[in-house]
């Protein structure tokens, strides 16, 4: 079986996928429970010129999308306190027509193959680069596991 051809347009269901390079992505949807870090994320990726919003928790991240936001890239805080972030993920990826990048951020350093099986296309550890996080966001990066350097 090989690898789809376009790699940001397949549909389906969350599928857990090895870790592939997307091609440019222009939204996103930061979901992070620390109001300060989602903020300037999103603000960072916006000066970048990405369609960048915040949420804080699984239900403002469900209703985003319910409201009509259909992110080409969801980054994900994994260690929310309601529900993890794979469960947010899968969430979100059933609500959308195309399944987005998916890209872990997370302080937890034993959850890359975890975020591997459940589909994510990278995974950073906080703090992450951000030139490293903007680069995979417009297609140019690789994954990353490492915190900022």
């Amino acid at each position: 079986m090989g690898r789809p051809a376009h790699p940001c347009r397949r549909a389906g269901p969350f599928p857990a996928t090895a870790m592939i390079p997307h091609c440019e992505t222009h939204s996103v949807l930061v979901v992070d429970d620390d109001h300060d870090g989602a903020d300037t994320l999103t603000l960072l990726l916006q000066d970048y010129g990405l369609d960048a919003r915040a949420a804080y928790s699984a239900r403002d991240a469900g209703q985003i999308v319910l409201d009509g936001f259909h992110p080409e890239a969801l980054v994900m805080d994994l260690g929310l306190p309601e529900v993890d972030g794979y469960a947010v993920a899968r969430e979100v990826c059933a609500a959308l027509s195309r399944r987005p990048l998916l890209v872990a951020l997370t302080g937890y350093h034993d959850l890359t193959e975890r975020s591997r099986r459940e589909g994510f296309d990278h995974h950073f550890l906080k703090p992450a680069d951000p030139v490293a996080l903007v680069a995979v966001l417009l297609g140019a990066g690789q994954m990353t596991t490492g915190p900022a350097t």
